[in-house]
């Protein structure tokens, strides 16, 4: 699949006349975007900056690079039997993605209407940096023994020895970051709202393997996004 990203993309622009028009645009825009990894699934908003050209008698070829922020977060405390001891532990994770992705759009205008359509592949990178927090309070051991905290994601796992007393807390911090392909589609409508600026109501799926821990397979890490964008042609 990835493989016929770039090949669609090539496909587009030799279908392109030699004597089509070209205009070009900036897009600043805001997203809704769902993440989900291993023991992760959260929702926070974003923002991101595109930039491209529409090519065509209609404009109808979309070619546009993007880069966006996300950062997402997630928290839970829940209790677990360490050792025979009943103990309180509270997970927390923080996940900044940054993403540089290219899009081919192929456009679908509707006659005589201000609204037009759009589909087509992504393809790109997406840096992710995960910190994570795990800490236990209870009934710990009173002599040393090995107190295993599992942090949100499975691909960053905080471990310590403890010697703590029942009314101690053992905090435990994990940290990892990866830059990976990423890869997906997008789809959306474009409304005109002036001869230089139209409104971008899209929908984004990407999806990327990224390698957080050392001792630990990569991570399957797929996003949703709803995106909001005003675009400025010139």
């Amino acid at each position: 699949m990835k493989a016929l990203l770039p090949l669609t993309a090539l496909l587009a622009v030799l279908s392109i006349p030699a004597e089509a028009q070209v205009s070009t645009y900036v897009e600043p825009q805001l997203l809704w975007s769902k993440a989900k990894m291993e023991n992760l699934n959260s929702s926070k908003f974003g923002f991101g900056l595109t930039g491209g050209c529409r090519v065509g008698p209609k404009g109808e070829h979309d070619f546009n690079l993007g880069l966006g922020y996300t950062p997402y977060s997630y928290s839970k405390t829940y209790s677990e039997t360490i050792n025979g001891i009943p103990t309180s532990i509270t997970e927390s994770l923080e996940l900044k993605a940054t993403t540089l992705l290219f899009s081919y759009r192929y456009v679908i205008a509707i006659k005589d209407s201000p609204v037009s359509f759009y589909a087509g592949p992504v393809i790109g990178f997406t840096r992710a940096k995960v910190s994570s927090t795990s800490t236990g309070r209870g009934n710990l051991p009173d002599d040393p023994g090995p107190v295993v905290f599992a942090a949100a994601s499975d691909t960053v796992i905080a471990a310590a020895t403890s010697s703590a007393t029942a009314t101690d807390d053992v905090t435990e911090n994990a940290s990892g970051s990866d830059t990976a392909l990423t890869y997906g589609g997008t789809l959306g409508m474009v409304w005109k709202l002036s001869a230089t600026i139209d409104l971008n109501l899209g929908y984004r799926y990407t999806t990327t393997k990224v390698d957080l821990s050392d001792d630990k397979p990569k991570s399957r890490l797929t996003t949703n996004a709803l995106t909001a964008g005003i675009g400025y042609k010139f």
